[in-house]
């Protein structure tokens, strides 16, 4: 694992500065602390930062084949390395350390650029070809790794991360109203942009091709719904069975020690089941818990670890814990993002860090496996919408305003003022709205009326859009899940557990983001997996055959933290502070959602802790 930079002036000879790409590999230290690299080659220069984890002694990088007419910086892990490298090894290449990393450029040797389709891993790759002078920027299928760019005419400077990106002499760092306001909908700037002019992320699936003529952006992997499989329902577990274990042991690969993640959740318990019956060597669980009860699920994952007989760790996480962490987090994300899970996420990594350096994750689950109850929802609303008017006005919208007001983890209220607040928007776009936090009205209000102005509501979520025009899914429910893969698990998810592993030099795994479990579940039918409206039916019932039933039926809680409750907290003064001295926004606004807050007559922990991430740039 490691952080990769660069810059290339395809447009001209102009010599790149060493200076200015080893200044942005400073900043990625923390993503790879064992060691830094760096190449030049006139007009282009490319650097990285280290994180050992396979071929400890002579895997550095920059890596290049036998003439040295290909180089590669590389971030990340390929799993089927081992035996690409056999294959490449039989067919005459020559190599000179045991790394992944030299694994592809002699497959791009072989295969030229289609050589991606044979990587089983997260990566983001970049790779220069010496006699064309073409950089390929490549980015995983899934976008489980990032990586950044930032256009100007004849020049591309990329990175892992928008601070080292924004260290370049040349970038202009100019917020983009519309990503903004985007952030406010979805609490997260969607891909391919990023909360800068003229800087972008490489999306998932794609790579892009820079050359002396120009850039290309060329598509490589989607999701795909179609054509459905028809298997019977044990033939459907056993060969998920198979998959998920393959996907497991891959990631059990490691010169260093590894472990697991552990909720108590179906997620990542039978990640952890898995572990148990693949690994060779004991495992490792790691958890946080929290004085709230509506939140902690510490006890869960103490129930699964005894049962699966693991070395289980558990620290507690506090309200002090976590403020002492506001001084550092818009660090870590160098861009607007509002998911509030992402404290006791760090404080996870960091905890797990101390104890091993790679850690597997349950990421992906609910996306893959119909597992928010956001798809129950989408069903219910549908029956709703057909209710008369007077029904919604007179009797329903009434009663829920009466609904005593709970700042406790997914309270009622919570639940149904959410549900409600989506109802009237296109069925796709609501999912967007009831996951993320600010409706376009309530957008033109929050933002600073000189920016709102610029903003175009109709614009807001053309990413749901764009994206419903690339699908083959059918099913609306399927259309859904592919919105959620593209959207909120790439942009949010990912980014998360990205963002607060690599802050603590951690490496983490997602198992069930292998693209072969992906290419798999995506095409067993809907009834399969969501039966009468039971969500995550299909994975359930694979978790029957390694975890106890109490596990397996418990409601489904969610990794959060009581942000509601720590808003009333004067060490809370830092949030609200920065959040008012932000010139984006209408200080009216803000000032009217502290107070609701404060006074406990409206819930906007949501909503404030949005507005606070909106900050991170």
């Amino acid at each position: 694992m490691c952080g990769i930079c660069g810059a290339y002036n395809y447009g001209s000879m102009e010599p790149v500065r060493a200076e200015s790409i080893l200044a942005m590999n400073d900043l990625l230290r923390h993503r790879g602390p064992d060691g830094q690299g760096f190449f030049n080659a006139g007009n282009f220069a490319m650097a990285m930062s280290r994180l050992s984890i396979i071929d400890l002694a002579t895997g550095r990088q920059p890596i290049h084949n036998e003439d040295k007419s290909i180089w590669v910086v590389f971030n990340g892990e390929i799993y089927n390395y081992k035996e690409l490298s056999d294959e490449l090894i039989k067919k005459g290449h020559q190599f000179y350390t045991r790394s992944d990393t030299e694994v592809i450029v002699h497959l791009f040797e072989e295969e030229g650029i289609n050589f991606i389709s044979r990587l089983n891993g997260m990566f983001a790759i970049a790779l220069w070809v010496e006699p064309e002078k073409v950089l390929y920027l490549i980015r995983d299928r899934l976008g489980i790794k990032p990586l950044f760019y930032h256009c100007l005419p004849g020049r591309i400077v990329f990175s892992s991360e928008l601070k080292s990106l924004a260290r370049f002499e040349s970038f202009e760092k100019e917020i983009d109203p519309l990503s903004l306001a985007r952030y406010l909908a979805f609490d997260y700037v969607p891909a391919p942009h990023s909360i800068y002019k003229n800087t972008f992320k490489v999306r998932p699936g794609h790579f892009l091709k820079i050359h002396p003529s120009g850039t290309e952006e060329i598509g490589y992997w989607d999701l795909h719904y179609e054509p459905k499989l028809v298997k019977s329902e044990e033939e459907y577990l056993d060969e998920l069975d198979a998959l998920l274990r393959r996907s497991v042991k891959r990631r059990l690969i490691s010169d260093v020690p590894l472990g697991a993640f552990l909720s108590g959740g179906v997620d990542s318990s039978l990640i952890a089941a898995l572990m148990v019956r693949v690994s060779d060597a004991p495992v490792k669980t790691f958890t946080i818990s929290f004085d709230d009860p509506s939140f902690d699920e510490s006890h869960w994952a103490s129930k699964v670890a005894a049962y699966l007989g693991v070395d289980h760790h558990q620290e507690r996480l506090s309200m002090s814990s976590m403020f002492s962490l506001l001084p550092e987090i818009g660090n870590f994300f160098d861009e607007p993002f509002g998911d509030g899970s992402f404290v006791p996420t760090y404080l996870l990594c960091r905890f797990t860090r101390a104890n091993v350096t790679v850690s597997l994750s349950g990421d992906g689950g609910d996306e893959l496996f119909i597992g928010y109850p956001t798809y129950q929802a989408f069903k219910l609303a549908r029956w709703y919408e057909k209710l008369p008017d007077f029904v919604h006005r007179g009797l329903i919208n009434p009663l829920v305003g009466r609904l005593p007001v709970s700042f406790d983890n997914i309270s009622l209220d919570f639940k149904i003022k959410k549900f409600l607040s989506g109802i009237g928007y296109d069925p796709f776009v609501r999912n967007s709205v009831w996951l993320g936090t600010f409706t376009p009205p309530e957008i033109g209000k929050v933002l600073h009326p000189d920016i709102a102005r610029l903003i175009d509501p109709e614009e807001l979520y053309q990413p749901v859009i764009d994206y419903l025009q690339r699908t083959d899914a059918q099913e609306d429910l399927e259309r859904i899940l592919y919105l959620d893969m593209k959207l909120y698990l790439q942009d949010n998810m990912l980014v998360k557990i990205d963002r607060a592993s690599m802050a603590n030099s951690l490496e983490a795994r997602v198992p069930y983001l292998d693209h072969e479990v992906v290419d798999f579940v995506c095409r067993v039918p809907v009834d399969v997996k969501f039966k009468r409206l039971q969500l995550k039916s299909l994975l359930k019932k694979l978790a029957r055959r390694y975890l106890p039933a109490e596990i397996i039926d418990r409601p489904k809680k969610g990794f959060g933290m009581p942000i509601a409750k720590w808003l009333l907290s004067d060490a809370a003064a830092p949030i609200k502070d920065r959040i008012l001295q932000f010139p984006h926004y209408d200080r009216r606004q803000v000032v009217k959602l502290i107070d609701e807050h404060c006074s406990r007559r409206v819930d906007h922990r949501k909503k404030i802790w949005n507005l606070y991430g909106g900050t991170f740039c």
